[in-house]
């Protein structure tokens, strides 16, 4: 910044996305004819127009014309679980998988959101999408739960609106299912039953080996095994 006499107050005007009121900052002389100053701008991304003032000892003043930058702050979305409760030990109640809520917030906008989780502390992870429930508030998946007892391993990756992606800390889920859900067996089991005795049997074999067969389901398989046998022996 030049005067042929000397520079006696410089200011920057300065607004955010068009819409906001200039705001004044004075700016300060650094080295011999350039002048600075640091203008904080909001989270997340925008553009921010910006003049500058200037005047000397005489009170002749000039101005600069308006320029605009885009930017973005460089932040990634925040992650926060909400269930389940990674305190203590879960209780899942009979059911097959757990449901993850998490709250995910940007300045700007979450475009993608994705649970992954693994059943091993270290080995692949399984990748699946968080959807967006409108009635709570919160991004929604579920972990399929494989036995009775044991323990889950789960982040949460999410990208804004300016394509930064931040990644939670690994959650540790401890869980404990005394009676997992068997709803899902008793239809396939029904379908292997017309198949014949060998079949039924080897079902009967691999879901006993699991532990998720309820005793009731074991009696009706035992009786159908006995008929089978008996009208075999008949028609011999």
């Amino acid at each position: 910044m030049f005067d042929n006499g000397t520079v006696s107050d410089v200011e920057i005007y300065f607004r955010f996305n068009d819409s906001s009121p200039w705001s004044i900052m004075t700016m300060s002389l650094v080295d011999d004819d350039t002048y600075s100053s640091a203008v904080p701008i909001p989270t997340g991304f925008g553009n921010l127009s910006y003049w500058i003032r200037a005047v000397d000892l005489t009170g002749h003043q000039s101005q600069s014309n308006v320029s605009w930058i885009e930017y973005f702050d460089g932040l990634g979305p925040i992650v926060v679980i909400v269930i389940p409760d990674l305190t203590s030990l879960f209780d899942a109640q009979g059911s097959s998988s757990v449901t993850v809520n998490a709250n995910i917030t940007d300045d700007s906008s979450v475009i993608d959101s994705l649970l992954s989780f693994r059943y091993e502390e270290t080995g692949e992870w399984i990748e699946q999408s968080m959807n967006f429930d409108l009635n709570i508030g919160l991004y929604v998946s579920m972990i399929p739960l494989i036995s009775k007892n044991g323990t889950v391993y789960f982040m949460i990756r999410a990208t804004d609106g300016t394509m930064i992606t931040s990644e939670s800390e690994i959650f540790v889920l401890n869980y404990h299912n005394a009676n997992p859900s068997t709803d899902s067996l008793v239809p396939l089991i029904a379908i292997l039953s017309i198949g014949g005795i060998a079949l039924v049997g080897l079902t009967f074999v691999v879901l006993r080996r699991m532990g998720k067969i309820p005793q009731s389901i074991l009696d009706r398989m035992g009786n159908f095994r006995r008929r089978f046998s008996r009208k075999k022996d008949t028609n011999q």
